[in-house]
Order: structure tokens, then sequence, then C-alpha cells
């Protein structure tokens, strides 16, 4: 049976906002880009809470928790982690899409037919690339850059582009409007079809894999969140139905009369037995250099 866990509307400043839903005690965020009651809020399961920001569109993690919000209208503006307002890094005309920050802090945003790339700090450094139409973007560990483009081929395509911007790699095949996009920790890329009903799946090497999922109304946005869970913006339906890594329904999540467009999950943090391990191998380093200083 499908769970629809409804989320509450709050009026804060004047700007309307959903309460999402935290998941596994992470936070993620979900933007409506229909203009003009665009909002953002946050998706949490167990204590609703709310993000005061307008004229959202795309929306990322910097990797000290900050959020990173693209406006349809033309700004580019940076939020502490509870939604406080922070500054406007850029603002540059109506057509901003979806927005990735790489492992430097640095912001990468889809604008008209072009990826812009921005200091943390919202320096301009330039077109990354040139492209078509690019919606969605998405790193994965290697620092790769991947942009899905709903006017690149038939059903549109997603490109994988290397840290100084060389195109490495197209995926492409099955695709039906190729918006969203996510990779997971296997490399594997997914991609949602806005047009269709499916998220589209593919090996690192550009095999494609089929459908992670199906049976949805204009899968949008993807974020991936430290456990492997999958999160997609379903907006026909009005909601973001999370997944597990291998394509299990896990829940949905409602958004009342928003329409989700792009979601973001923070970056994982190690659990404490990792911090153990990590902990754990530098004392050994230190014995191990210590006993062979002493002759061993």
């Amino acid at each position: 049976m499908l769970k629809i866990k409804p989320l509450s509307a709050a009026i804060l400043a004047g700007t309307l906002l959903f309460t999402t839903v935290s998941v596994k005690a992470s936070t993620l965020l979900a933007s409506d880009a229909d203009l003009p009651s665009n909002n953002l809020g946050t998706i949490s399961a167990t204590i609703p809470s709310s993000v005061v920001v307008s004229s959202a569109q795309g929306v990322a993690y910097t990797p000290s928790g900050q959020i990173i919000v693209s406006h349809y209208s033309g700004a580019l503006d940076e939020y502490s982690a509870t939604g406080v307002f922070q500054a406007t890094l850029a603002n540059l005309g109506s057509g901003n899409g979806g927005v990735a920050v790489d492992a430097s802090g640095n912001i990468y945003l889809s604008h008209g037919a072009a990826i812009l790339k921005f200091s943390s700090t919202g320096v301009s450094l330039g077109n990354f690339v040139s492209e078509a139409a690019p919606q969605g973007l998405a790193f994965d560990q290697a620092g790769h850059l991947y942009a899905a483009d709903m006017s690149i081929g038939s059903g549109g395509s997603v490109l994988e582009y290397s840290s100084g911007g060389s195109l490495l790699q197209t995926f492409t095949g099955g695709l039906n409007g190729a918006f969203g996009v996510a990779v997971n920790s296997a490399n594997d890329v997914l991609v949602g079809n806005f047009n269709g009903t499916t998220v589209s799946e593919f090996a690192p090497n550009g095999t494609s894999l089929g459908n992670f999922v199906s049976g949805l109304s204009n899968a949008a946005g993807l974020a991936i969140d430290g456990s492997g869970n999958v999160f997609v913006c379903v907006r026909n339906s009005s909601q973001v139905n999370e997944y597990t890594s291998a394509g299990t329904f896990v829940s949905s999540y409602s958004t009342g009369s928003s329409q989700p467009t792009y979601i973001a999950a923070p970056a994982p943090v190690p659990e404490p037995a990792s911090f153990m391990m990590m902990a754990a191998g530098a004392m050994s380093f230190i014995g191990l250099r210590r006993w062979r200083k002493r002759g061993h």
C-alpha cells in the first residue's frame, strides 16, 4: 500500500512553505519551481520544520552544510543550514536551473545554454561548459560533474565532465526528457525522465541498466542520502518518493499543492565507528614509524 505522509503548510515572513519530512536524521530539501508560488521545503520524517526560501529552483548543500539556492528569476543565494539568508552570491537574470557544489565548495549552475562556475563566495569563474539546455547537476566521488540535458539526443542525455570541463562520456538511450540526475556510491547514474514515467539507470561505463523505478508521473529532481536511499521528485503527483538503493519503494511524502522540482541531500558524515577506525589507523601508523626509528 502506498504510504503518503502529509506535510503541513506554514506561513513565515509572508512566504508559503511546506514543512517536510527529516529522513534518517538528515534533512533533504525540495524546491517547487511553479511560479508564482514556488518555495523550498525541508523533507523530514520526524520533526517538521520550515525553511524560508521563496522562488526556489535548484538547491544543493555545501561541504560545510550551507544551502545554495538558485532562483528562476536569476538570483543565486546562500542560506544557513536552518534556512537563514546569508548572501546573494550572484544575480544573472532569468533562466537559472539546477545547482551542484563540488568538494572544494565551488558552485555550478545550469543557466540558459551553459553551466556556470562560481567560487564559494560567488566570484564568477566563467563558463564551465556550454551546453544546449542543462537541467539537473550532480557530482560523483571522483569529482566528475554530470549534467542532464533534455535537448541533446532523442529523449535527452546525461553528459559526464572532468573537473576541468572535458567531456568524458554521454549517457543516452531509453530516456524521455532527462531532467534530474544523481550518482550512487557505485558510480551508477540515475536519471529522472520528466516527460515519462521512469527513473533510468546506467552503469559507470554508460551501459543502460534499464529502469530503476517506473510508474511515476513526471520524475524530476533526484537525491541520494547517506544511507544510499534514493529520493525522487514526482511533480504531477505532488510528492517525493523514497526508494532503497535497489529500487524498492519505501515511502512517499506529500507536498500538498506544491510540485517539487529539485531535491538535495547533505553530504554523508562518517559514522562514529568510521572515526574510530581512522583514529586507530593513524595511531598504528605513528606506532610503526616509531618502531622503525628505533632500528627494528
